[in-house]
């Protein structure tokens, strides 16, 4: 199975792995991400031919589409094909349309294309979009901890270091170490290097008092990258321009 293909023998689990350094997190967005686990099981094998060609279809193919034609299924591989091709602004285009879908498709999990578009936006530094994303997001699925803690980033980046977002989300779970990793590994993704270290040390912490080996290995993996990084010991952490 390539970096995109969905294995009709293969279920798709909805539910997010633990994000580690060691693992194959990365890869599991783009193999399982917007997927439910039912897929070989709800959709036909013509279904999930036809989502594969979509997913493989070349720029000229895409431009053709009726997208108004399509289901949300078929929708999401357009989505991930354009993004394959390196045009992220039709990856988030079409990946809102699913987001306002009249009509969901039982295969397809809307929280996490939307925690994946307001992630690319983050990243593409329109922090205002992907505050905007976030906000209607957590209206629709209240309880969803990572949209949270996404939120939690975004703010801290479009002010000028404020983490009180994420602050109060982390002494919701005083235990958890896994949500302060997430953190810190979101906070170095955006180049915020010391505050990712402080969460870290605070990661770090909640592993050994619970014992809690795995987490402590991705830790001081993390912890490396942090350190290795280039000045990391001199960059800003205040997000001078917001957009």
């Amino acid at each position: 199975m390539d970096d995109t293909t969905i294995d009709p023998q293969t279920p798709h689990n909805s539910k997010q792995p633990r994000r580690s350094i060691e693992d194959n997190y990365p890869e599991y967005l783009e193999h399982e991400y917007g997927y439910a686990y039912e897929v070989a099981d709800v959709m036909s094998q013509a279904e999930i031919m036809r989502h594969e060609e979509l997913l493989h279809a070349d720029t000229a193919t895409l431009e053709g589409l009726e997208l108004d034609s399509l289901d949300d299924f078929q929708k999401w591989a357009v989505a991930r094909a354009w993004r394959r091709l390196g045009d992220h602004e039709r990856f988030l285009d079409v990946s809102k349309q699913l987001l306002d879908s009249q009509k969901e498709h039982p295969v397809v999990i809307y929280s996490e294309i939307s925690r994946w578009v307001a992630q690319e936006l983050a990243g593409a530094d329109k922090l205002e979009d992907a505050k905007d994303l976030l906000t209607k997001h957590l209206a629709r699925w209240d309880s969803d901890v990572q949209a949270r803690e996404l939120m939690g980033i975004v703010e801290f980046l479009t002010a000028e270091g404020d983490d009180s977002t994420l602050r109060q989300l982390a002494d919701e779970y005083p235990a958890d170490a896994e949500l302060r990793y997430e953190i810190a590994e979101d906070l170095w993704r955006f180049g915020k290097h010391r505050a990712a270290e402080r969460w870290l040390d605070e990661a770090r912490q909640a592993a050994e008092q619970s014992g809690d080996e795995a987490a402590l290995v991705d830790i001081e993996l993390l912890a490396t990258r942090i350190a290795n990084a280039p000045l990391a010991s001199s960059q800003p952490e205040e997000h001078s321009e917001t957009q």
